[in-house]
């Protein structure tokens, strides 16, 4: 059997109001993002992907192994796909523990290869294993939930806006956890949401949909190009990986090594000198110049290459500079875009004013 390391989706599915035709290709690897609007089709495909929808006609492969296509159909609990939605589902007469035992127990012996401490440990369930669900405020039981499926061993993760209804604050309890168990357990995730900030900060692969299709995909830098930029002027973004090379307890800062010796200095008690770590830059915290200029307030300035253009006539241009260090985003108002005469293929200058570490 050969290994594709993809998920290959090709499904249609026609309701009343609503049909679905999606074609494509996700890696299985990281968090690929799903954006649109509501009604848009976006849990409808991670249904069909779960096999919930029995009435989609189509194909579904997974890392080469064929889960449905027109002679065969393979029942949901033996997909090794686990979901996901808005609705917790917690077993309110179990408390936290048994809820988290109950998929490992029923799930295959050649998909047990998660140890119960490891999720413990790393979604932080420790202090709340013997209380009841219902005690449990809304960050915590979607951990608790995480726990449960990814202790039943499953091949791909799928959420269905795990953080609506959440506020800001149970939104950062929640996100840091889901890069935890990507990079700690190396379940490849699909990650649904009408919320661009949330797929800024986890994806690194991004897909957009609107009636019931798939309008563009790929690096998620490249892809919010195609978006609004007026509309999602505060959200846009991108995600960078740099080395972090020394703290300053005093100052309570790092110093952060980008490529080609490029540093910057930023607020963080991150103390684990000489890892990778990784930065959320808003495209409105980046500034574009054809030369060096030294801005003074520039965190760091970057040389990259215009990869992609926005073309919608707005107000802004979301435009995509590749980096050696990656893609970043900017944004900048249409009058500055043809007084520069920005252009694909045309090298600039980025100055990066402001970056948070990810946890």
């Amino acid at each position: 059997m050969n290994r594709t390391n993809r998920l290959d989706l090709k499904f249609d599915l026609v309701r009343r109001n609503f049909a679905l035709d999606v074609d494509t290709s996700f890696p299985i690897n990281g968090i690929t993002g799903i954006f649109g609007p509501s009604g848009s089709g976006k849990s409808t495909v991670l249904r069909c992907i779960a096999g919930l929808e029995r009435s989609a006609k189509g194909r579904l492969m997974l890392d080469g192994i064929c889960l449905q296509d027109a002679d065969h159909f393979e029942p949901p609990h033996r997909r090794g796909i686990a979901l996901i939605d808005q609705g917790i589902h917690l077993f309110t007469h179990l408390n936290v523990r048994r809820n988290l035992l109950y998929g490992y127990k029923r799930a295959p012996i050649e998909r047990q290869r998660i140890k119960f401490d490891d999720v413990i440990e790393n979604l932080d369930l420790a202090p709340m294993l013997d209380r009841d669900v219902v005690t449990l405020s809304g960050g915590e039981a979607r951990r608790v939930a995480i726990g449960r499926a990814l202790l039943a061993g499953p091949n791909l993760l799928l959420l269905d806006e795990p953080c609506a209804g959440l506020d800001a604050q149970r939104k950062r309890e929640v996100l840091p956890f889901l890069r935890r168990v990507e990079r700690e357990f190396a379940i490849p995730m699909i990650y649904v949401t009408h919320d661009l900030s949330e797929l800024v900060y986890l994806s690194s692969m991004m897909a957009t949909m609107n009636g019931g299709g798939i309008e563009a995909c790929g690096a998620p830098a490249i892809v919010q190009t195609t978006l609004d930029p007026d509309a999602h002027a505060t959200t846009l973004g991108a995600v960078v990986r740099v080395e972090l090379s020394a703290y300053d307890a005093v100052l309570g800062a790092v110093s952060l090594t980008f490529a080609n010796d490029r540093t910057a200095t930023i607020p963080s008690t991150h103390t684990q000198i000489g890892t990778s770590v990784y930065l959320q830059i808003l495209a409105r915290d980046v500034g574009l110049a054809l030369e060096a200029d030294g801005e003074q307030s520039a965190l760091v300035v970057l040389e990259g290459e215009i990869a992609a253009i926005s073309t919608q006539k707005m107000t802004h241009v979301s435009i995509s500079i590749l980096t050696a260090n990656g893609y970043l985003l900017a944004l900048v108002d249409r009058l500055t875009c043809s007084r520069l005469n920005l252009k694909i293929g045309l090298n600039v200058h980025a100055s990066i004013r402001h970056a948070a570490m990810l946890i």
